[in-house]
C-alpha cells in the first residue's frame, strides 16, 4: 500500500471519528476516501510516488578511517 493512500485512509478515519462528530451534524455525516484526498490536497499535501533511496556507507573515507584507528587504539 502506498504511503499517500495510508495517509488518506488515516485522514478519512480521523475526520469521520473526530472532526465531524464534533460539528454535531444530524444525521451523522461521514466522508469518502476521495473527499479525504481532496481535503489533504487543499491543505497543501502533495501526492507523489515513493522513490527508492540509495544508502552510501562512507566507511572508507580518509577522515573516518583515521578516526577508527584512534578509536580502536583506545
Amino acid at each position: 500500500m502506498k504511503a499517500s493512500k495510508i495517509v488518506a485512509n488515516v485522514a478519512e478515519k480521523w475526520m469521520n471519528k473526530v472532526i465531524l462528530p464534533g460539528l454535531r451534524f444530524a444525521p451523522p455525516l461521514t466522508i469518502s476516501l476521495n473527499t479525504a484526498k481532496i481535503y489533504l490536497k487543499e491543505l497543501g499535501y502533495i501526492y507523489e510516488r515513493v522513490k527508492k533511496d540509495i544508502y552510501i556507507d562512507e566507511y572508507e573515507r580518509e577522515d573516518i578511517v583515521a578516526y577508527q584507528k584512534i578509536f580502536l587504539e583506545q
